[in-house]
């Protein structure tokens, strides 16, 4: 029975995969530590709609 996809291409997924895991936790950890990037997000929520 062969492989859909060869181990190298599934490792490569799991790499990108685990790279925005930590992208998204970076992104995450920055809007919380600026108050000022969160007004803006409030703003433009406001703005918006």
């Amino acid at each position: 029975m062969p492989q859909i996809f060869p181990m190298n291409w599934l490792l490569l997924y799991i790499l990108i995969f685990f790279m925005l895991i930590f992208i998204s936790f970076m992104i995450y950890f920055n809007y919380n530590s600026f108050p000022q990037s969160k007004m803006i997000v409030k703003n433009y929520k406001t703005w918006k709609w």
